[in-house]
């Protein structure tokens, strides 16, 4: 008995000892644990003062260069912090015609896909449809702005309130075969990918070792912010296996007339509006420019420096990629015979409408005149004569002809040109896909129309495109 009690004190003493150095051990641990996160918070204060030294450094800059809007104020504080590799989105930047604030985001609430249906990403901010013919990958998976869910019951109202978008998927596989683009070094280059080649069109640069862009490329051509959001694009489509296109042209209240350089402040990707027509590039014929057009319009819709965070995505406007690759998909799914001629599925002038029964509900046509003026008038007006004969020029409301939906997407092909993120040699902007006052003939591809990054045109818009951040 004495020798089990000195045997039962001696496992109390050391098990007295393991307790006491394993309790200092652990404060040791949670002091190590505080010091770091005191390091931590000191380097991205100091991180913080750095990016607001330079941000109120370029604004101040560009002010007195007599950039006074917010686009023009914004691009020339974007570009210096893109140009020194920040990656803004880690930061609330608010950017007004007074000055510029800048604040660190809350990394915690950074959750930007919410659900995955049928194998697609929902990002934050917005609801897969439940509507029929809306709900799968393979046939063009939509989702709408909100988080009301969308259902057979009201899917006709969805399409005229509310923002939506279709996933076009990427597969690990075809990532480099059917989205990434090569050699795209100089005016020489060629397009080459799985549709074909095309003379002397550019967008990115690419690593031929990583199939990734570039950072260091040619900045007389395009600006650092657009080096980062090609990048981050990339990266997304690649991590994602897909991005989202706008459902819809960019479309807007009411009908402009005239390239007047006022910016729409409301735009939409829904059924039903008049297209954003008469719209640049951007304001400048500098290729390295990107202010107040088209370009700075696409990434305006959902920020990559939104302070809210309220939405999982980043808008920019469509990349020539992008577009090839919704090309492809719809031959892959057998959703069109064809790529090279519109004129079945497309608004062209060659495209024959019968009667009003063609056109969705509460459609929109501005038949032109000689002298191309009018506006948009009902589609059951009876200033409109049908059979639209060939040659006829009538421009359409969005999502307006119900054989221009292909995998859930309207007007992709026909009724107005649409500005892409494409390079012609080292002066143009290109557009693609053909408008009402051409011919569908070799309408997709490699048919691309090269423009003044400046020009306007009553027959050019442009298309919003989607990465997950």
């Amino acid at each position: 008995m004495k020798a089990n009690k000195g045997i039962s004190l001696i496992v109390l003493i050391i098990t007295v000892i393991v307790m006491i150095i394993i309790a200092g051990t652990i404060i040791i641990s949670l002091n190590d644990t505080e010091v770091m996160n005191q390091a931590q918070d000191a380097v991205d204060k100091t991180n913080l003062d750095e990016v607001r030294h330079l941000a109120n450094m370029k604004w101040a800059e560009a002010f007195v260069d007599g950039k006074t809007t917010i686009q023009e104020l914004e691009t020339e504080v974007l570009n210096a912090l893109y140009a020194k590799n920040i990656d803004v989105t880690q930061y609330a930047i608010t950017i007004t015609t007074t000055g510029v604030e800048v604040e660190l985001k809350d990394s915690s609430s950074e959750n930007w896909v919410t659900a995955t249906v049928d194998g697609v990403p929902i990002p934050k901010g917005f609801v897969a449809s439940g509507a029929t013919g809306e709900n799968t990958k393979a046939g063009g998976l939509v989702i709408y702005e909100g988080t009301q869910a969308v259902t057979d019951a009201n899917v006709e109202t969805a399409k005229r309130t509310r923002n939506q978008y279709v996933w076009i998927p990427v597969a690990s596989e075809d990532f480099i075969t059917k989205f990434v683009r090569k050699d795209f070094v100089n005016a020489t280059s060629k397009v080459v990918n799985s549709l074909g080649t095309v003379d002397k069109f550019w967008e990115v640069v690419l690593d031929t070792t990583t199939n990734m862009p570039l950072t260091t490329q040619n900045t007389r051509y395009v600006t650092y912010r657009t080096l980062s959001e090609v990048q981050s694009m990339y990266e997304s489509v690649k991590k994602y296996e897909g991005f989202y296109i706008a459902r819809y042209e960019t479309g807007i209240d009411a009908q402009r007339t005239s390239n007047n350089g006022l910016i729409e402040t409301n735009i939409y990707s829904m059924m039903g509006k008049i297209p954003y027509t008469y719209v640049p590039w951007s304001t400048s014929a500098n290729m390295a420019k990107d202010v107040s057009g088209a370009v700075q319009i696409a990434r305006s819709m959902y920020s990559a420096i939104d302070t809210s965070d309220e939405y999982g995505v980043v808008s920019t406007l469509t990349y020539g990629v992008q577009w090839d690759t919704i090309l492809q998909w719809w031959l892959d799914t057998n959703a069109v015979a064809s790529v090279t001629d519109g004129r079945t599925f497309g608004n062209f002038n060659d495209h024959v409408i019968t009667s009003a029964s063609e056109l969705n509900d509460g459609a929109l046509v501005w038949a032109l005149t000689e002298d191309e003026t009018g506006s948009y008038v009902s589609k059951d007006s009876i200033t409109l004569t049908y059979p639209k004969e060939l040659g006829a020029y009538w421009a359409l409301s969005t999502g307006a002809l119900k054989v221009a939906k292909i995998n859930n997407i309207y007007d992709m092909s026909g009724n107005i040109w649409e500005w892409t993120m494409e390079g012609y040699s080292t002066t143009n902007r290109s557009y693609r896909g053909g408008s009402f006052h051409s011919s569908g003939v070799n309408s997709q591809y490699p048919q691309v129309i090269t423009y003044s990054p400046s020009g306007a045109s009553n027959r050019v818009g442009f298309r919003i495109a989607l990465y997950i951040k």
